[in-house]
């Protein structure tokens, strides 16, 4: 598979991941283990695998910088999200969906996959 269709398959299932988020679950507490997390995770460790690819492979920035770079993309997104939800669902800023996003960040930048 060449770079070019890989990276629109894995970009059609983070927007597949990403639009089951955004429907409105009901209101319950934040738990660390909620059904949530699982997507937070899943979805900034997606955004960082592809945040880094397209850093490493357009930018002259180093592998490091690449994977710096990708960790805030996946963050600043998990961020809108929690902003999203706070001021416009007007339910609760999550600090745990926020970890839960710094983890698929993490994971996502220390794979370093290539495609």
């Amino acid at each position: 598979m060449n770079s070019f269709v890989g990276q629109r398959l894995i970009l059609a299932v983070l927007l597949f991941v990403l639009s089951a988020t955004l429907f409105p679950e009901p209101v319950r507490a934040d738990s660390w283990t909620g059904p949530d997390k699982g997507k937070h995770v899943i979805v900034s460790c997606g955004i960082s695998i592809l945040a880094y690819n397209i850093f490493l492979k357009n930018t002259a920035w180093s592998e490091s910088q690449a994977q710096a770079a990708a960790f805030a993309a996946a963050m600043a997104v998990g961020t809108a999200k929690e902003c999203y939800d706070k001021y416009v669902r007007e339910t609760e800023f999550s600090w745990k969906d926020m970890a839960a996003n710094a983890a698929g960040a993490g994971i996502g930048i220390t794979l370093k996959l290539e495609f």
